[in-house]
């Protein structure tokens, strides 16, 4: 081979080089853009489904970079609507719904089959449902399931659904989501069935979606708190038939009776209330939410506790809550502060009556203590039967049903009938005034006494058994403790 030949060989074989290379730069748009993206899309929907919602994110937010980064350094490269929809996917996820919907906007108009672009209405669905968006939400949906991806079909019926029954409209939601195959329809029928006022389908549907479907504790709750306040019964035998599951662990099946005891609890059925807290403490006796229960039994037993004298077990089985630490170690404090503070109030020096009415109030109002309560109050005749205000602690004793609570109330006819607390509790008008004065005179004096009785040295008890936890409770004016859990919000309409 002459040298000309031998330079044209060598300059086809640079040629060639150079294509390779182009066309291996090519491929690292897919390759290191496309196929990153895909695969962390991937990974965070199997976080997702293991629950690992802080992991998905992660997931997620890689998946969008790599797809934006395909976007920006090959705009008009042909994997630039896949990654559009990439983007856009993840960025629902991510609840970024501003960018989602431009995300899907822009995938809808580059992709290049009508599928993909029915993947595109779905995002753009979802993203404009997260904004409450309604109306443009569910003309997207409606391109959307036109899919002939059941799947993504099955996703778009669950998401219309789910706006639907957000506006309101739970027949129409109820129509889609029979359509939609995605588990989590199902338990979005009870939901809809629910807000229509069909009980019975909604105890049903919950039945299979509670012996069937993966347990979701963020779901359940607000729906069992929902379902009781239509039928107490179905929720309760639903919360049982998902405790009897060997698939749920224990930590969700306490808090599942915990909810259900609080739901108890605020329907006055304190035995049906005890028997979920025992069953807390049995499956996680060393735990936060068997504390809880301990916490909640103690109040019922401080409820039915007779006399001031029986506080003092309960006061000891608030100290070994509060030192084991965790949620319950606030208010158990609280409670064992409050508890001493009452017992100082017979001791200290000044108006005796006085102290002895607010000791009343206090184990009433704020530590729950009702026949205790009753019991102080009821020994006022006894204790000071000259006092202004003892016709009011022998009214508050008989509301609180005292055991002599007629005996009480013949004293109150006999001795105090010309009291302005006995006139107005017998529905007279006369005295009016004298009422009026009195009674501010009593919340006057209460409220002198109660800076006094917050003076160092003046809580009766030992008060170094119990964590400190800022400021004294017993320095503050005594809160009202209702005793009961405050409601959580349910998915009622």
């Amino acid at each position: 081979m002459n040298g000309r030949h031998r330079g044209q060989v060598s300059s086809l074989l640079r040629l060639g080089t150079c294509l390779v290379a182009t066309v291996a730069t090519a491929g690292c748009v897919y390759y290191n853009g496309m196929y990153n993206a895909r695969h962390f899309a991937g990974q965070a929907e199997r976080s997702e489904h293991l629950g690992r919602t802080s992991e998905a994110a992660d997931r997620w937010r890689i998946a969008e970079i790599h797809a934006e980064s395909v976007v920006t350094r090959h705009p008009r490269s042909k994997w630039v609507g896949e990654a559009q929809l990439v983007r856009a996917r993840a960025l629902v996820h991510l609840e970024s719904w501003t960018m989602a919907a431009i995300a899907a906007e822009q995938a809808r108009r580059v992709v290049h089959s009508e599928e993909e672009r029915r993947e595109a209405w779905l995002y753009l669905g979802l993203a404009d449902v997260g904004m409450h968006q309604t109306e443009p939400a569910v003309n997207a949906l409606d391109s959307a399931a036109l899919t002939k991806d059941p799947k993504r079909r099955s996703e778009a019926y669950l998401a219309r659904g789910r706006v639907l029954l957000a506006a309101g409209r739970p027949s129409d939601a109820l129509v889609d989501l029979r359509q939609s195959r995605a588990v989590d329809a199902i338990f979005e029928r009870a939901r809809a069935a629910l807000a229509e006022g069909d009980v019975d389908l909604a105890g049903s549907t919950a039945d299979t979606v509670a012996q069937r479907v993966e347990y979701q504790e963020q779901r359940w709750l607000p729906f069992l708190d929902s379902l009781a306040n239509h039928d107490s019964a179905a929720a309760r035998r639903l919360t049982d038939v998902i405790v009897a599951r060997a698939d749920v662990r224990s930590g969700p099946k306490a808090r599942l009776l915990l909810a259900d005891g609080d739901r108890r609890l605020a329907a006055g059925q304190d035995s049906a209330a005890a028997a979920r807290f025992a069953q807390i403490r049995a499956l996680v006796p060393d735990s936060v939410e068997s504390r809880i229960a301990d916490l909640r039994q103690v109040r019922l037993d401080l409820r039915v506790a007779p006399t001031p004298a029986d506080l003092a077990p309960l006061r000891r089985r608030l100290v070994i809550i509060a030192l084991a630490g965790g949620s319950p170690t606030a208010e158990a404090t609280d409670l064992v502060r409050l508890v001493d503070y009452s017992d100082s109030l017979a001791g200290l020096p000044g108006p005796a009556d006085a102290w002895w009415f607010l000791r009343g109030e206090l184990l009433r109002d704020s530590i729950g203590a009702r026949q205790a309560a009753a019991n102080v109050f009821g020994l006022m005749p006894a204790q000071f039967p000259d006092s202004p205000w003892t016709p009011k602690g022998i009214l508050a004793a008989i509301a609180l049903g005292h055991p002599a609570a007629d005996s009480l109330r013949a004293l109150l006819d006999a001795r105090y009938a010309s009291s302005p607390y006995t006139v107005a509790a017998a529905g007279g008008l006369e005295g009016a005034d004298r009422f009026t004065v009195l009674e501010d005179s009593l919340r006057t004096t209460l409220d002198l006494l109660r800076p006094a009785a917050a003076q160092p040295g003046n809580v009766a008890g030992p008060q170094d058994d119990v964590p400190t936890r800022g400021r004294n409770p017993a320095i503050q004016r005594p809160r009202p403790q209702p005793g009961r859990p405050a409601p959580r919000p349910t998915l009622d309409p």
